[in-house]
């Protein structure tokens, strides 16, 4: 089996507004344009370690407290002012994607591992469903925050990142299939795998994470097939 890539939409690339107006990068910083003078230079890796550090700690403040919780909240947990938060985030909507790309980081390279060692591509496909609901499994609470934005917005999340690589595992199967339609099949297949996780992480009563994982690979997987034979 090739080695499957994992396509270079791991980082955040977004650009929002803070309720000031100013123009905020996607590290949380504020800027505009042509007027960056050398103490701002200085002071960004100094702000830049200061915000990853506050996302570090509203992890643990959502995992306490829940998915809806408030700005408000948050800024309490941190011993700090919402004017802080907007200033480093932007908004909720920039907070949350800061959120799922920490998260994102602390698992890429056992996503990467789950396709790169498997030695087949259901193999690998059932990796990545253990490996996408063991994230789910460590906090419900900062799952659930993640995808639940305060608004439909730029937000890149855990499934589209997922999204990609199923389309890699599945490419990997059907040679000469357009890629658009490789593409659909993530889709729905992550689809159907973002709404089994979000009512498994809801639920009470979870069944184990091997037997979901191994129930989603085979629906996934045999459903492909029937579709990727007669395209073949």
């Amino acid at each position: 089996m090739p080695q499957l890539r994992v396509l270079d939409t791991l980082g955040l690339v977004i650009s929002i507004s803070d309720h000031s107006g100013e123009s905020v990068n996607s590290n949380g910083l504020a800027t505009v344009p042509g007027s960056v003078d050398g103490r701002d230079a200085r002071w960004e890796p100094h702000r830049k370690a200061r915000r990853d550090v506050m996302v570090r700690e509203v992890r643990a403040i959502v995992h306490e407290i829940g998915p809806d919780i408030s700005m408000e909240e948050i800024a309490v947990g941190l011993g700090t002012s919402k004017s802080v938060l907007y200033r480093y985030f932007g908004d909720k909507n920039g907070l949350q994607a800061a959120l799922g790309e920490y998260t994102l980081s602390r698992t890429r390279a056992q996503l990467m591992a789950a396709t790169r060692d498997a030695p087949t591509a259901e193999l690998a496909l059932q990796q990545m469903m253990r490996t996408y609901l063991e994230i789910v499994a460590r906090s419900r609470n900062v799952f659930m925050f993640v995808h639940r934005p305060a608004g439909r917005s730029r937000l890149q999340s855990f499934v589209e990142q997922v999204e990609s690589m199923v389309a890699e595992v599945l490419s990997a199967e059907a040679d000469g299939v357009p890629a658009a339609r490789v593409e659909l099949w993530a889709s729905a297949a992550v689809g159907l795998v973002r709404g089994a996780a979000e009512h498994w992480a809801q639920s009470d009563d979870r069944i184990d994470i091997s037997e979901l994982s191994a129930d989603l690979t085979a629906m996934l997987w045999h459903g492909a097939q029937a579709v990727i034979v007669p395209a073949s």
